[in-house]
């Protein structure tokens, strides 16, 4: 039940996020910048949002890193899709056939890209995560345990930290 809830808490932080920055796309910086270069400031600046929102929900929920952060992006998926086409349809006047139409322009593919980022930023944050507390052991590892390999007497020496083993 905590990844459900999870998935739903990191679905309703980015679909805020972007009901804000969207206007802000729209009124501020499509004027300021064109289309194309709007849309890419959005996308890493939503970028940013998921990969923080998905470490924030896995901190607060206790979300179970091997397949709970999987179901958070399905979750969040599963309802980010109706309500995209919810808000399309309703909020922004267009018919279902222009709104998937939108998808094969450039900004539509950036937008379709994102889309497809959401559900798969959980998993990635875990496995980036993941790797660096691996790579962090073992370099606490390697510091307690320096190997110096050392030559005495024509033989080689493996030393380390308070022990040394000879070959």
């Amino acid at each position: 039940m905590r990844t459900l809830k999870a998935g739903l808490v990191y679905f309703l932080l980015m679909f805020a996020f972007g009901w804000v920055l969207g206007p802000i796309r729209e009124l501020w910086a499509v004027p300021s910048f064109g289309r194309m270069a709007a849309m890419l400031l959005e996308a890493v600046i939503m970028l940013i949002a998921m990969i923080v929102a998905a470490r924030w929900v896995f901190q607060r929920f206790g979300v179970r890193p091997r397949f709970g952060s999987a179901i958070v992006g399905l979750v969040a998926f599963g309802i980010l899709v109706p309500a995209e086409i919810v808000g399309a349809l309703w909020v922004r006047g267009l018919s279902l056939q222009e709104y998937l139409g939108s998808f094969a322009t450039t900004p539509g593919v950036i937008s379709l890209l994102m889309f497809l980022l959401l559900p798969a930023m959980p998993a990635l944050v875990t496995l980036f995560t993941r790797g660096r507390v691996l790579a962090g052991r073992f370099a606490e590892f390697s510091q307690t345990r320096s190997l110096c390999c050392t030559t005495e007497y024509g033989c080689p020496k493996i030393e380390t930290t308070g022990t040394s083993f000879d070959l």
